[in-house]
């Protein structure tokens, strides 16, 4: 019974099938996914830009390629299956902290042609199912007040609201490492749990 709740480790990557047909490569990011990561970011809506990083800085901070540790530091993308070599349809990681800590700080962005249709789902419970593996227990999210929507599909997963600080909201939420510990009171937690599920079921591909 226990190992029902036992966090399990994701895959090194996986395919997954998204609601609308298309089906999604996840892998984790590699030091040498850099100019595909430079190219996505151009390709970003000027207003997803915004409400993901708050400015509108020309270039990305690709210096986090270097710094990924598969433990503290994580990082996975999602690209079509149909087109292993383009841009990335999506990728999110998370930060520990600091060390030796419990909580780690999340960030996740999809590009605009892929957004609504369960990348960005998919992406966060790949980082839920590798931080429960790495004693992460909770994750810190920034959002902007003006983004609405996320911050209603966080809540609904159970975060809660720390602080505002210059119209930038803070959440904390824990983390959920297997599906049975998604709660599914709301359309969101159904939804979170469903993938969850799906993932624990996915078969490994070869990195």
């Amino acid at each position: 019974m226990l190992g029902l709740f036992r966090p399990v480790a994701s895959p090194a990557a996986c395919e997954f099938g998204l609601a609308d047909g298309s089906c999604a490569l996840l892998r984790r990011l590699r030091a040498d996914d850099a100019e595909r990561l430079r190219t996505g970011y151009i390709l970003l809506s000027e207003e997803s830009r915004r409400l993901r990083f708050f400015d509108q800085a020309s270039e990305p901070r690709l210096g986090f390629l270097d710094q990924l540790d598969a433990k503290d530091h994580v990082a996975w993308g999602a690209l079509d299956a149909m087109a292993p070599d383009g841009v990335f349809m999506g990728i999110a990681r998370y930060v520990r902290s600091a060390p030796e800590t419990d909580a780690a700080e999340v960030a996740i962005t999809v590009l605009d042609p892929w957004q609504s249709r369960g990348v960005g789902i998919l992406l966060h419970a790949c980082l839920h199912r590798c931080a429960a593996s790495n004693q992460v227990c909770r994750f810190l999210y920034d959002v902007s007040e003006d983004n609405p929507r996320f911050l209603r599909h966080l809540r609904e997963l159970g975060a809660v609201r720390c602080k505002t600080e210059s119209h930038v909201v803070r959440l904390e939420m824990p983390v959920y490492g297997r599906a049975c510990r998604v709660p599914r009171s709301t359309a969101a937690g159904r939804r979170f749990y469903a993938v969850m599920r799906a993932l624990e079921r996915a078969k490994p591909l070869a990195a």
